[in-house]
């Protein structure tokens, strides 16, 4: 097994993109970030719809979430755009369009399959969870144990295997001290800049680290950071006492 090491991708980077040429939907493209394979095969993927791009009524067997980057989406709930987060559980039937094209980053919490059906029900048992980092409701203030504090904004948990998606926000300033996550989770930079010992990274920077893998990270330097954090599992936090080389 190789050495663990941190994982990085820019969303908005012409590289590595797939085109895909789906019948009953169109061409689109997408950029695949992670299939996790420490725990239930978690999925990431970057995608770019054109404009006119329709999804019928399908369902998931696995919870999944739509993160808009940029542009807009239109679900069975209305049109959102840029910021929102928009959370299925498994099994939930949806349908969803864009009649101005978006770039968004696609989440699904464990190996699945998929079905399309013939409608989206007017009523069911589950429910979609929406939420956009840039409004201020369901910010609560958060401490690490070394005392620095930071915002975050709890947005979905699911219920099969404890997979969970925040919204967080480093203040300049901020340092999480060098430290070991026991799950895979990824950072997805939406505004400011956040740095690592591999670099700095702007918005659109996807940045993943598999279970085990020791850092430390913060803004950069005369930055904030608004970002969303996505984990495998649920999870415990060791900080460590030394930085290693």
């Amino acid at each position: 097994m190789g050495e663990l090491r941190e994982q990085t991708f820019n969303c908005f980077s012409n590289e590595g993109w797939k085109t895909v040429n789906e019948e009953g939907i169109g061409v689109w493209k997408r950029l695949p970030l992670i299939k996790d394979d420490d725990y239930q095969g978690m999925g990431i993927q970057c995608i770019l719809y054109p404009a006119g791009i329709r999804r019928p009524a399908h369902r998931l067997s696995c919870g999944s979430g739509i993160y808009i980057i940029e542009g807009e989406l239109t679900v069975d709930e209305g049109t959102f755009g840029k910021g929102t987060l928009i959370w299925h559980p498994a099994n939930h039937i949806y349908s969803y369009s864009t009649e101005k094209g978006c770039r968004l980053i696609f989440v699904t919490t464990h190996s699945h399959t998929s079905e399309y059906v013939d409608a989206v029900p007017a009523q069911q048992e589950t429910k979609t969870v929406i939420s956009n980092i840039f409004e201020k409701e369901g910010w609560i203030q958060g401490e690490e144990p070394v005392g620095a504090f930071f915002d975050d904004k709890p947005v979905v948990t699911d219920p099969y295997n404890g997979a969970l998606i925040n919204f967080s926000h480093y203040p300049e300033g901020f340092y999480k001290p060098y430290h070991v996550h026991t799950c895979s989770h990824g950072v997805l930079v939406i505004d400011g800049c956040e740095k690592t010992a591999t670099g700095n990274y702007a918005p659109g920077s996807f940045i993943w680290h598999p279970a085990g893998v020791k850092a430390g990270h913060g803004p950069a330097d005369g930055h904030d950071c608004w970002f969303m954090f996505i984990a495998n599992r649920p999870f415990e936090i060791e900080f460590l006492e030394e930085e290693e080389d």
